[in-house]
């Protein structure tokens, strides 16, 4: 595999691992472009021992403690907390297709209602 692809499939890994932590925890990365950066702009000796890492904190089940490890990779490790609160604007991405059917379906019933209203109200008078 050329290091390319090696890159490319790392960050394909850590934006699952995060969409992981969303879906079960309700929260993200915090800074996870800035934990690709860094981890992506490394050798690559040490790219593929970062890899292996990564690799056996999912493989042991250590699947919390991936995130503390991946905190190492950021520059403001002290100030900012490893996970962060899934904003609710991600929330509200997620639930928009929802919303979205939800909304014509109740659309569609009114206007039936409304429409079938006025027809029985036209065939009274």
């Amino acid at each position: 595999m050329d290091e390319m692809e090696k890159r490319k499939y790392l960050i394909y890994g850590i934006n699952r691992y995060d969409k992981f932590l969303k879906k079960n925890l309700r929260m993200r990365l915090n800074n996870a472009n800035e934990i690709i950066s860094k981890i992506l702009t490394n050798s690559s000796e040490n790219l593929t021992h970062e890899a292996h890492s990564i690799l056996l904190f999912l493989e042991n089940g250590h699947k919390l403690e991936l995130a503390e490890y991946l905190n190492t990779y950021k520059s403001n490790k002290k100030e900012s907390p490893v996970l962060k609160i899934d904003p609710l604007t991600d929330r509200l991405k997620d639930l928009f297709p929802f919303i979205i059917s939800t909304v014509t379906v109740i659309i569609t019933l009114l206007s039936f209602i409304v429409g079938y209203l006025l027809t029985f109200q036209s065939q009274n008078t």
